[in-house]
């Protein structure tokens, strides 16, 4: 049983892709956004680059782990699963958002 996002329906690839990419790319151009110009004041000794190293590692492990080992595949209500997954993971992109919205109010009204 190979996962839907990779073999399944087209429809499937683009939801999923979609996700992916809506949960990736605010997070990388927040991290490229937010970096201090003034390297005295950098308080970061390499700890997001190695964060960053390990998400992507983890996310290529993903995907190499679903096509090797089919067996380890979701078959109880597949579907279902998928879309409850794709939609925790706009949830955490939602959430993360409006704390991003609510933590830069707080800094504006010191």
């Amino acid at each position: 049983m190979r996962p839907l996002p990779l073999f399944g329906d087209p429809m499937y690839r683009v939801i999923f892709w979609a996700a992916l990419l809506s949960w990736i790319l605010p997070e990388v151009i927040a991290w490229k956004v937010k970096r201090s110009a003034d390297t005295s004041k950098t308080r970061d000794q390499g700890s997001l680059n190695l964060i960053v190293l390990l998400w992507w590692a983890g996310i290529v492990m993903d995907f190499v782990l679903s096509i090797f080992l089919p067996k380890a595949a979701i078959q109880w209500k597949r579907t279902f699963v998928f879309l409850v997954g794709i939609c925790l993971m706009l949830a955490g992109i939602g959430g993360s958002a409006i704390g991003a919205a609510w933590q830069t109010r707080e800094e504006r009204c010191r």
